[in-house]
């Protein structure tokens, strides 16, 4: 069996976009080394995979993201 490749977009979903304390714990984490500021909260707006195999890029993870200063942003991926 392969292991998963974070690069993948139904791995990413799978690993961070989960409804649990770990994925969301997770996520924090993650955006906030990729972005350098202290994410204090995050929420996943819309976490629903839709797979057209003819184009193959239509998955989407939409975030609402608390950063430490209270400023905050939310992304729409497509």
């Amino acid at each position: 069996m392969r292991s998963a490749n974070l690069l993948n977009d139904f791995a990413f979903k799978y690993v961070f976009g989960e409804d649990c304390k770990e994925a969301n714990d997770a996520l924090k984490s993650l955006l906030t080394v990729f972005l350098e500021r202290k994410v204090e909260h995050v929420v996943v707006k819309n976490s629903e995979m839709v797979k057209d195999y003819s184009k193959m890029k239509s998955p989407r993870l939409d975030l609402l993201v608390e950063f430490d200063d209270q400023t905050s942003v939310k992304t729409n991926q497509r």
